[in-house]
């Protein structure tokens, strides 16, 4: 099939689009409330290791070396 046959082919508009369930307006706006929701979740999770100690107990781990030293 040439590009030509194929163009031409696409251009009768046999084919219809599949419905969808919603319209597109409402669709975006779940999507976008799901992504807002997903974003506090991540944000929830932002001090967590400070919160737990866990970078006061690395700090306290490590020997401090003397100036000289470094």
């Amino acid at each position: 099939m040439s590009l030509i046959t194929a163009v031409l082919a696409a251009s009768e508009g046999g084919h219809e689009l599949a419905p969808l369930i919603a319209p597109a307006p409402v669709i975006a706006g779940v999507m976008a409330v799901l992504f807002i929701a997903g974003a506090a979740v991540t944000f929830s999770y932002r001090d967590v290791t400070n919160r737990l100690g866990y970078h006061r107990k690395a700090a306290e781990a490590r020997v401090e070396k003397p100036a000289d030293e470094q």
